[in-house]
């Protein structure tokens, strides 16, 4: 009977390593990975992660032995016997898994987490080369608008290192989503680590804003505000998306085809956009010459886009740090408050009235100016 047991206990064992599939923990950005313990959830309806039972570093191999019951964001695996949890975020399918095997998470590999993009954008080395050139691109700026000489040169260098900057942000913001502002993450860093790093990118986004106009100068003179077209195209830049996605909710409103809606969706976007690109494309051409303005117009192009990515992850960092940074304003604009009305007291006071104990010699009697006076003589008297 006994070996009967061992035998099945053997079976199961084995039938459980078999439908086990190896999984690395593998992320871009974090180093360990969260491993939960497991419960059902109120209702008694689903498996959830409970509380945090310790971590596991990147490259760490575990067999997963299925996902959680109604909660595919999570898989469980055996560790030192017991069963655990963790993100399915973090696991890439192993290529050690015996051929046959599938994926049960899908295909992790093409995950952002997982991918050669997604790790070279969850590195610095990318803003770095970005702040780098727009290091650059100011210095030279100034340098050509100062030196007539240096003005030349940089007309070619100041465009380039912005095209490269903004195309970078660009291409970060495609691969990464939200998260191509990890390095700012007060998740990551903390509140004070995050707010040191949010400080240059400030200046920096402040720099973008008003490279264009500096630029204008540099390529066109002091009458570059007259002459060069920016607003038309600024202007489709910033009502393209929200008018289509108003065509998008209009169309999902009236049940039209899917067909439809991908029309009419493009048609919107091509329209809102190209107008006004056509109308500043035309005005910088009349007014440079076609190569320059065609040129320029493309440069304008790739900037404000740019711009518009750099302005939204200003926007999302702060609002990520916007009720640790709205409690210290406030508690310095309390200190200050309290510290003028301290002061406004202090200064208000009424002077105390000081008892002037000094003698008038002259109103004092001869007998009394002649020499020193007795102590004791005015009670003796």
């Amino acid at each position: 009977m006994k070996r009967i047991i061992t035998l099945l206990a053997l079976c199961i064992l084995s039938l459980s390593l078999a439908q086990a599939q190896s999984y690395i923990v593998d992320d871009n950005l974090i180093d360990s990975a969260s491993v939960y313990t497991i419960r059902w959830s109120k209702d008694q309806t689903i498996e959830v992660p409970g509380e945090e039972a310790f971590k596991l570093p990147m490259g760490h191999v575990v067999q997963v032995q299925r996902t959680l019951r109604g909660n595919s964001d999570y898989t469980a695996f055996y560790y030192l016997g017991e069963l655990y949890a963790i993100s399915s975020r973090y696991l890439l399918f192993s290529p050690d898994n015996p051929e046959g095997v599938e994926d049960i998470l899908g295909d992790t590999s093409s995950r952002t987490n997982h991918t050669t993009l997604g790790r070279f954008f969850g590195t610095m080395t990318p803003y770095w080369i970005i702040a780098s050139l727009f290091v650059a691109a100011i210095a030279f700026m100034f340098l050509g608008l100062t030196f007539t000489l240096l003005r030349r040169i940089a007309l070619y260098v100041v465009p380039v290192c912005i095209l490269l900057a903004s195309l970078l942000e660009v291409w970060a913001f495609w691969i990464m989503g939200n998260e191509a502002f990890w390095w700012c993450d007060k998740e990551l860093y903390g509140f004070w680590g995050s707010l040191f790093r949010a400080i240059p990118f400030v200046l920096f986004v402040a720099y973008q804003l008003v490279s264009i106009r500096l630029y204008e100068r540099l390529l066109l003179g002091d009458h570059a505000r007259r002459r060069a077209s920016l607003k038309p195209m600024a202007i489709s830049l910033a009502i393209c998306v929200p008018l289509t996605a108003g065509m998008v909710m209009l169309c999902s409103a009236i049940n039209a085809s899917e067909t439809l809606t991908q029309v009419l969706t493009i048609l919107t976007l091509a329209l809102s956009l190209g107008v006004g690109l056509f109308l500043s494309t035309w005005r910088n051409v009349q007014a440079m010459g076609r190569n320059r303005g065609l040129s320029f117009t493309a440069f304008a192009l790739v900037y404000m886009i740019a711009s518009l990515v750099a302005v939204y992850g200003l926007v999302l960092i702060l609002l990520r740090l916007v009720v640790q940074i709205a409690l210290i304003v406030g508690a310095i604009y309390v200190a200050v408050l309290a510290f003028k009305k301290g002061k406004a007291r202090t200064e208000t006071m009424p002077e105390v009235a000081r008892v002037d104990h000094s003698v008038d010699r002259e109103s004092l009697p001869e007998s009394s100016t002649s020499g020193p006076i007795e102590v004791g003589a005015e009670e003796e008297a």
